[in-house]
């Protein structure tokens, strides 16, 4: 696992810079969020509501719903809630972004808060996923919704997660802490062989050069395409392929009301 140190120069580089790993992962959880919010009620996603985006990274997520929301956000990293504040105010956006630890499970917001919660891959760098499931649960109103993605069936590891998945059991969790399950989808992550080693190419301002990282954007987005059409094709694949680094699983829970008798 890496150490604090390390895990802090990774995503202040992370977020202080662009390059076409970021890019494609930015624009694969706008899909998948995207496809499951049209299997759920418009309402989630058209009206004036709260929402609690935990570790919101590039707001990718949060910015998918309608203007009109008032936005809360959380993240560890103070270059990503610099960058998120500036988002806000350029796009006249109503919200509160903030810099938070999450590991120990607690949110410091009132019980039935929120109408949606975004937790999207946060969980399994949390000391206390079940813990942080149970706030979720907590700051939501009755029938609140709550939107977790995490990485399942990883088989490169990631010095910066706690723990891997398995896709029955994570479930069960979710369950077990009251919410109902509406919608679950496992989706491909394609990690490119060649995109960490490209991606290291300095951002020079030079006019050259940015037409260099425009081919290269576009020369990796055909190896996605590609990468993508042969795990469809093929199936069988999937354990060799060498682009290939986990799937994730999005999970859309409906907070139940607490039972009579039982502690909330």
């Amino acid at each position: 696992m890496g150490t604090e140190a390390d895990g802090n120069e990774y995503w202040n580089n992370y977020f202080a810079t662009s390059n076409p790993n970021m890019l494609f992962e930015v624009q694969h959880k706008k899909r998948t969020l995207l496809a499951a919010l049209d299997k759920i009620d418009k309402k989630h996603h058209e009206n004036k509501l709260r929402i609690l985006d935990i570790a919101f990274g590039f707001g990718e997520l949060s910015l998918q719903f309608h203007k009109s929301c008032y936005f809360h956000g959380v993240d560890i990293n103070p270059v990503a809630v610099k960058r998120m504040q500036l988002i806000a105010k350029k796009r006249g956006i109503q919200g509160s972004f903030r810099v938070l630890d999450v590991s120990d499970g607690n949110l410091p917001y009132p019980d039935a808060f929120f109408d949606i919660v975004i937790c999207s891959h946060v969980l399994e760098h949390v000391t206390n996923d079940e813990g942080l499931i149970e706030s979720i649960h907590r700051v939501l109103k009755e029938s609140g919704i709550a939107i977790m993605m995490i990485p399942i069936n990883e088989r490169i590891t990631n010095r910066f997660h706690v723990r891997a998945y398995d896709v029955s059991e994570f479930m069960k969790m979710v369950k077990k802490k009251r919410f109902k399950i509406i919608y679950t989808k496992k989706n491909e992550k394609i990690q490119n062989i060649f995109w960490d080693p490209l991606s290291r190419v300095p951002a020079r301002n030079t006019g050259a050069h940015k037409k260099e990282r425009i081919y290269q954007k576009i020369f990796l987005k055909m190896l996605n395409m590609i990468s993508i059409f042969l795990l469809r094709v093929f199936p069988l694949f999937d354990e060799k392929l060498p682009f290939v680094e986990h799937r994730n699983l999005i999970l859309i829970g409906k907070k139940e009301a607490s039972r009579r008798g039982t502690i909330p």
